[in-house]
């Protein structure tokens, strides 16, 4: 079963000529988030985002949720001039330039994630070109949009956020802490120089842990938390009881402020409800 979670005003008509148009997709086992965007216009036309109610995660109900997204939208069905999918998985991890042989991609993954040599394991170079990041894809993911829409990029959410943090114009300040923030998930990023210094991902159940996976990185990087400005991106906002949490520890809290998709100005005024800081992997895949 699907629960329709987020969308914004609808902006699709009959006159919508989705052949000049990006789809960008982001999925995981917990849910589907898609977004059009009128590369014309360079505006968003339509974003959507499903929760998958069922949390068992395996590959069958994953493929019944998928079914029931593209009966429900057939917008989906459409032709695009491009079409991008993001993988969404807690599998993955840096490895430097100098360490990485792509025969050995499970050696990389086996001390944190799985043992056994997988084939459906994957890799992409990052921004920041002494650094790979290797991943476990959703199971047959690539093959089902591949069949529905030919030609289609695939990337690890990873490497989306890293990338454009790395592009980011603050990027080559001096030190960049960033929190990327997921329901039940966190992924922490911190840059000195413009270069990736550390990276990872926590689960949280409560704000408690939320705060102690921060402030323990922080005090590992040697980053006083009255000094070094924090900068949130993802499902965190100034009245959440995270955003209230951390600024009882953190003196210098910010949102990040990177243009996605180079949007109109008048965009977030018209779906009230999004911020800059929402679907930073979703909106950065183009």
């Amino acid at each position: 079963m699907i629960l329709e979670k987020f969308q914004i005003k609808n902006n699709i008509d009959e006159n919508t000529d989705f052949t000049t148009c990006h789809l960008s997709i982001q999925i995981s086992l917990g849910g589907f988030c898609f977004a059009i965007v009128d590369q014309s216009s360079e505006n968003i036309i339509s974003l959507k985002e499903f929760e998958f109610t069922d949390k068992t995660g395996t590959t069958d109900i994953l493929w019944e949720n998928l079914r029931e997204v593209y009966q429900q939208e057939p917008v989906l069905n459409e032709l695009f001039a491009s079409v991008s999918v993001a993988h969404k998985t807690p599998v993955s991890t840096l490895v430097p330039e100098e360490l990485f042989d792509p025969e050995h991609l499970s050696d990389y993954l086996k001390f944190n994630f799985i043992s056994d040599q997988n084939p459906s394991l994957s890799y992409e170079n990052l921004e920041d070109k002494n650094v790979l990041n290797v991943f476990l894809p959703l199971e047959g993911v690539n093959q089902f949009f591949t069949e529905k829409y030919g030609e289609v990029t695939f990337h690890h959410t990873t490497s989306i956020l890293l990338n454009n943090l790395l592009k980011n114009p603050n990027a080559d300040s001096y030190k960049q802490f960033y929190l990327n923030v997921n329901k039940n998930f966190l992924d922490i990023v911190y840059l000195l120089n413009g270069q990736i210094q550390f990276y990872n991902t926590f689960a949280y159940q409560s704000k408690e842990d939320f705060l102690y996976y921060v402030l323990s990185v922080m005090e590992q990087m040697y980053l006083n938390p009255q000094e070094q400005t924090v900068t949130l991106l993802g499902e965190i906002d100034k009245n959440s009881d995270l955003f209230e949490a951390c600024k009882l520890f953190i003196n210098h809290l910010e949102f990040i402020n990177i243009q996605n998709f180079r949007l109109p100005e008048d965009f977030y005024t018209q779906n009230e409800n999004l911020r800059p800081q929402h679907y930073f992997e979703l909106l950065n895949q183009f």
